[in-house]
């Protein structure tokens, strides 16, 4: 493992997630791009990053081939932006607020819905990587989607899953940051209204980033000096998104 890596740097790094007061000013800017589904869309899919946000182009690139794939296969998506949403600075150094991450995604897939420009009510589907995936698990019910993908989230603000969701979660078992301990008590019961756990044994957080090639050291918190080992996984990174693209499928 390369050591050393800034917690700035490291991008799915999950913040403190804790919810603490809203921005005093109204949201805005809440989607950072949107791919147009080939042909008629046949759902919404909002996809919410890790604590490094969109702040730079490099940060979604685990979201692009996910994207592109969702895209042609009829869905319309949408990359939500909560740094910029609600003005948020440092979302690796506890600059995130986990509450308003979730509207973020809300207010994404309300845009994602306007953009897709059916006459139709169309399903919306939301995925998250590590604090977006925790913010997934909250904004479920908000937005009213039906599937939610979680890669790596933290699992520890919450207590319970939503029974109306379905729901595909994919961690490494040797994920420290976000510790697949952690998620006990909703992977057991979310299990018994079919959810779907994915875990990748000997596999470290981040692995489908490709800037954690070879292994790299990232702070547990922005409040320790304990170090955790992330890493990119090829084999595990392809499985995980061809069990995406399976699960938000629509087609009859």
């Amino acid at each position: 493992m390369r050591p050393g890596c800034s917690v700035a740097l490291a991008l799915l790094h999950l913040a403190a997630c804790a919810s603490r007061p809203s921005a005093s000013l109204p949201p805005q800017d809440f989607a950072f791009e949107h791919f147009d589904a080939v042909g008629p869309a046949e759902s919404v899919v909002v996809l919410a990053p890790g604590c490094g946000g969109v702040s730079e182009r490099a940060h979604t690139q685990p979201m692009r081939p996910v994207a592109r794939r969702l895209a042609a296969s009829g869905q319309h998506v949408v990359i939500a932006d909560y740094e910029r949403a609600f003005r948020m600075r440092n979302t690796c150094n506890g600059g995130a607020r986990l509450e308003e991450v979730a509207e973020t995604i809300r207010l994404a897939a309300a845009q994602g819905l306007k953009q897709a420009g059916s006459s139709e009510a169309l399903p919306v589907s939301l995925i998250g990587w590590s604090l977006g995936g925790s913010g997934v698990f909250l904004a479920g019910d908000r937005s009213g989607a039906d599937r939610v993908v979680a890669l790596y989230p933290d699992c520890s603000p919450f207590a319970s899953l939503s029974q109306d969701i379905r729901y595909l979660v994919l961690i490494g078992e040797d994920d420290h940051l976000t510790p697949l301990s952690e998620c006990d008590a909703i992977r057991a019961t979310s299990e018994q209204y079919g959810a779907r756990w994915v875990i990748y044994p000997g596999v470290y957080h981040g692995f489908d980033y490709k800037a954690f090639r070879g292994g790299q050291s990232v702070q547990a918190s922005a409040f320790s000096e304990w170090f955790v080992a992330v890493e990119y996984n090829e084999d595990a990174a392809i499985n995980a998104h061809d069990r995406i693209i399976s699960f938000l499928d629509r087609a009859p």
